[in-house]
């Protein structure tokens, strides 16, 4: 079943995943709900792709952001042309690139090195497989590892074959925590940043920002620089990843 692949574009997840199929294909979590992410209340709803109000767990704050899978596409198309991968003339990643489809992001879990795991899952023609990128903000380059390497239909699949892969959907969920500069709304209660003295700020909910930029710190970890009432303020660390669950944008 060799070339039967078609990238398109990254969901976001609207429907019920088990956790416990991650653990059946072996992506190393531990089942915690059985309900699956779309059921009951994250231990941190900050950090929640299902938003922050403790009433309204299946809120889908990604949903209402109006351009994101344009931009997803845009930044899929971009990848390819500039990518490396694309000056091979016989390459079995090329060979498959056109049947990759329905790419979504499922969650993003804080694991025990305080780093972020990022699963996702995509169809392989018209089948369903999953994946995770382990450690993804980790000090080396993350992993991705999925079901469907595992699989014998797919034992062409070579180290040369997962490298690329990894490295392009890397590529694409990099450029997709890059925030727009423009204006956005913040829909998180007390959204914690940092002022330019490095003290701890609080962004109150529906308030309004202006993004600044994306810089990077000395070990370079990216952060975001925003402005509000002439003030700047920074969201860093892991909170850098969660600003397209916590903010919206408020102009095209």
């Amino acid at each position: 079943m060799k070339n039967l692949w078609n990238f398109n574009k990254f969901n976001f997840i609207k429907t019920n995943l088990l956790e416990s199929e991650f653990n059946q294909y072996q992506l190393g979590i531990d089942v915690q709900n059985p309900l699956g992410p779309g059921y009951g209340f994250a231990s941190d709803p900050g950090l929640s792709i299902y938003g922050t109000d403790q009433d309204s767990p299946y809120v889908d704050y990604y949903s209402r952001t109006g351009g994101s899978i344009n931009r997803l596409n845009a930044i899929s198309k971009a990848a390819m042309g500039t990518d490396a991968i694309s000056q091979s003339k016989s390459d079995m990643f090329l060979d498959d690139f056109d049947y990759y489809s329905n790419y979504k992001i499922l969650r993003i879990v804080k694991n025990d090195s305080l780093h972020l795991n990022i699963f996702i899952s995509f169809h392989f023609d018209d089948e369903e497989f999953f994946g995770v990128f382990k450690n993804f903000n980790g000090y080396s380059q993350p992993k991705f590892d999925s079901e469907m390497f595992n699989d014998q239909r797919f034992n062409y699949i070579d180290k040369k074959y997962k490298l690329k892969l990894n490295s392009y959907l890397k590529k694409i969920l990099d450029n997709w925590f890059i925030p727009k500069k423009k204006l956005y709304k913040n829909l998180k209660d007390n959204c914690q940043v940092k002022d330019d003295m490095g003290s701890i700020k609080y962004l109150k909910k529906n308030s309004v920002i202006e993004i600044k930029g994306v810089d990077m710190e000395k070990d370079g970890t990216p952060y975001i620089i925003m402005k509000q009432n002439d003030k700047k303020y920074y969201l860093k660390n892991t909170d850098y990843f969660f600003f397209n669950y916590w903010f919206e944008s408020i102009v095209n």
